[in-house]
């Protein structure tokens, strides 16, 4: 009885007197939630600052250039002169849009081949064995290397002629020379295979992580059934990986949506993107609206151009996340 009622006076009494807590009994969780909360401002802030210095407010300034014409090689916002819905229209217009728009989307075709091989190469180094470091080296090293500096030893493999790598190849069994580069229908596929030799080896190094946290139970009661390796792979690797094939995916579309480096540094026509523009893309077609404006300036069209290929991306990536939820299996 004297419990309960030393719990029902203790409950009864102000925060500030309570004997419990002390005079100012609630101060010391406050201050501590103000300490936190300040700490995780603080934390925020730079990421926040640089997202509002180098994205969104360059966005606005984009926009508004796109609702603007400039004069040919003009590069200054002074000398813009608006022009509304223009720019928009000139570019929907244009048959180039929509032959860079399909160009561009089947350069995701890379997309799978590269999260294919660099799971392949990851699973292949999950067990040790002697020079693994060095193959995971030497599978990283053409992501770390300058892309035109690789674009060059590609474009001597892919040379039309007969001491091009690959027509040497071809010749053992009585074929070639071909035009790798030179030829329209075979120029794209050349990106692709570079890509893809490009991308793989940060994906396998991605996806060796992702396996790395994949528990070892799994494996264990797969041997036990009697799986071989294939069965393992594809009922327990691939599986428990596609967190990681889902993260790749989204930045491998990203990544293939602002293609432009890798062509224009494997083109020959300085003026070009591929033999009769097989090449061009979004970011090329932008590129060339700069210095060769359809029916205003360079600059307009470009940001008009950029905005149409931000929303693009912004659709494809809502899609990849709502179609995530049905095939992507976190190993909770």
């Amino acid at each position: 009885m004297e419990n309960r009622i030393s719990v029902t006076e203790g409950a009864a009494c102000p925060k500030e007197e309570c004997p419990a807590l002390g005079k100012r009994g609630g101060q010391p969780h406050n201050a501590a939630k103000r300490r936190e909360t300040a700490l995780g401002w603080c934390m925020a802030l730079p990421p926040v600052v640089g997202f509002l210095a180098f994205a969104f407010i360059p966005l606005i300034i984009s926009f508004v250039m796109s609702l603007n014409e400039f004069s040919r090689y003009s590069y200054s916002l002074e000398g813009m002169t608006f022009c509304g819905p223009q720019n928009y229209i000139a570019i929907f217009t244009d048959p180039d849009l929509w032959k860079a728009l399909g160009i561009t989307l089947l350069l995701c075709l890379s997309i799978p081949f590269e999260i294919f091989f660099g799971l392949l190469i990851a699973n292949l180094l999950r067990k040790p064995f002697f020079g693994r470091r060095a193959f995971r080296v030497i599978f990283f090293l053409p992501n770390i290397c300058s892309i035109v500096a690789l674009a060059f030893v590609w474009t001597y493999m892919y040379s039309p002629q007969e001491y091009g790598l690959f027509n040497r190849i071809v010749s053992l069994f009585g074929a070639g020379p071909f035009g790798w580069t030179t030829d329209a229908d075979m120029f794209l596929g050349c990106i692709i295979v570079m890509t893809v030799w490009n991308m793989m080896g940060y994906d396998a190094l991605m996806f060796q992580a992702q396996i790395g946290n994949i528990n070892q139970s799994l494996y264990e009661s797969a041997d036990l059934d009697g799986a071989n390796c294939v069965q393992k792979f594809f009922r327990i690797t691939v599986p428990m990986a596609t967190p990681m094939i889902f993260y790749l995916a989204l930045i491998g579309v990203i990544g293939a949506m602002q293609s432009y480096a890798r062509i224009d540094a494997m083109d020959i026509d300085p003026y070009g993107m591929g033999p009769s523009d097989s090449g061009l893309t979004l970011v090329g077609y932008m590129m060339r609206a700069q210095e060769e404006p359809i029916a205003f300036g360079g600059l307009g069209i470009s940001a008009a151009t950029s905005f149409f290929l931000g929303i693009i991306i912004a659709v494809m990536t809502f899609v990849n996340l709502k179609v995530s939820k049905r095939w992507v299996h976190y190993n909770d």
